[in-house]
This record gives structure tokens, sequence and C-alpha cells, in this order.
């Protein structure tokens, strides 16, 4: 579904960029049920900036 945004270094960046927004649509997208308010979702967030986590290996 959105594999392809991490193809290219322009796709990558804007993760970069978009990390937030982009996680939380990843959210609903996965978990449809899942009917999560802002501030559960605001509690994992803050461990989508951890630098073991981000980062591509390069």
């Amino acid at each position: 579904m959105y594999q392809f945004y991490f193809a290219t270094e322009r796709g990558y960046a804007s993760y970069e960029v978009n990390r937030h927004d982009f996680n939380k649509l990843i959210w609903h997208a996965a978990s449809p049920k899942w009917n999560f308010d802002d501030v559960t979702y605001e509690r994992s967030a803050a461990s989508f900036n951890n630098p073991d986590t981000r980062g591509r290996g390069d």
C-alpha cells in the first residue's frame, strides 16, 4: 500500500518531514476497527522519532 513511498529519495525525504501524520494514517489503515484517540496515538508517536528505529541503514 505505501511501500513505494520509500523507494525514492523524494518519498523518504517526505516521510522525514511528515512522519507524525504518515504514521497516524498507517495506524488507521492497519487497524481500521481500533478507535484510538489522539492521546493514545500521541503517547506512542514519540517513539517514531527514536534514532534507533529511523533511517534506512544508509
